[in-house]
């Protein structure tokens, strides 16, 4: 496999850490990880077994609502489409839950954890004390060895790039799903532990210097650095409608920062209108953007159609009598056929 190694702009001054919004504070149960999903925080709490839910717009005062009890202690987290991954430590396991029906029990993928990301019906687990990256048929759940040799901590999925940190290493790696090269794309990180990109921006959680680093990703630079508070360990991060939310697991707190205020330019939310809903045949779509794919899925988070836009509307009278659930890009309509 080619490694390549592109070199850093170090030299920047860093934002201070007013640009900060605590969501929640005293969370002093171990929290590793977190998504966010139609304006709910979704977090993992290692010593509690469980993941917790909080909406976007909660007060500080408010408490978290408990969502479920695993079995395990979970550690990493994956939104894919409508459903939840979660990775267990103790139970060693994946299990995925259905955000659309989440009284009904999770469904166990695989029998190892670690960092996860889905492409093309495979699932991509980081096994850490192995130092390898397992690829899980999620058709037949046969598993194979795909990268050995590295000790991953977190991913990331861009298009057919699988993005990952080790901590022993202290660097970034791109892995190609498609024809397996790897490169290094960052080094000199200060215990990556945690990381999202969006729009050829790496955002990194450096814990054991209390910072959130953004990177470019096409020159490699260091673009700039938030300072947190001492102590505070930032963790598990995400991106949702141009804001960043990650944890601090020492300091036991989720946190908040707008792009903006990173002196990010943002793109303007996209929206998506549909119409006659309830339906019995057709939905039309109104928008500003292009549309390209669509994936429909019923409450139970399985896939019912898809296809791709000929025109801004999608024949929907095959379906049986129901409420579904649409999905554009990254947002989620939900829409009644009658």
């Amino acid at each position: 496999m080619k490694i390549k190694l592109l070199t850093l702009l170090l030299f920047c001054f860093t934002i201070a850490n007013s640009q900060v919004t605590n969501l929640l504070n005293g969370l002093y149960n171990g929290i590793t990880n977190l998504v966010v999903y139609q304006d709910n925080i979704y977090f993992s709490s290692y010593s509690n077994f469980t993941i917790y839910k909080y909406p976007i717009i909660g007060n500080s005062t408010q408490t978290p609502e408990v969502f479920k009890i695993l079995g395990g202690k979970p550690t990493q987290l994956l939104l894919h489409n409508t459903d939840l991954y979660v990775a267990t430590e103790q139970s060693n396991n994946v299990f995925k839950i259905n955000l659309l029906d989440p009284g009904t029990s999770p469904i166990e993928i695989t029998d190892i954890y670690g960092p996860m990301v889905i492409k093309d019906n495979f699932l991509y687990v980081g096994q850490y004390l192995d130092s390898k990256i397992i690829k899980v048929n999620l058709s037949n759940g046969s598993k194979t060895d795909y990268l050995i040799g590295y000790k991953p901590n977190y991913f990331n999925l861009q298009g057919d790039n699988l993005y990952f940190t080790s901590n022993t290493t202290n660097k970034l790696y791109k892995i190609n799903l498609v024809d397996n090269s790897l490169s290094i794309i960052l080094g000199n990180l200060n215990y990556a532990a945690g990381i999202v990109i969006e729009n050829n921006i790496c955002y990194i959680c450096e814990s054991q210097t209390d910072k959130i680093s953004y990177y470019d990703l096409i020159s490699s630079q260091l673009i700039n650095q938030v300072t947190l508070a001492p102590s505070s360990w930032p963790n598990g991060i995400t991106i949702y409608n141009n804001t960043i939310y990650f944890i601090s697991t020492v300091s036991g707190k989720i946190s908040s920062i707008p792009l903006a205020a990173l002196g990010i330019s943002v793109n303007h939310k996209i929206t998506y209108n549909i119409y006659p809903n309830p339906t019995s045949d057709f939905i039309n779509i109104t928008t500003e953007e292009i549309l390209e794919k669509y994936q429909i899925f019923d409450l139970k988070g399985k896939e019912v159609l898809k296809g791709k836009f000929e025109t801004n509307r999608i024949n929907v009278s095959q379906l049986q009598n129901g409420s579904y659930i649409l999905k554009i890009q990254n947002s989620f309509i939900r829409f009644n056929k009658n």
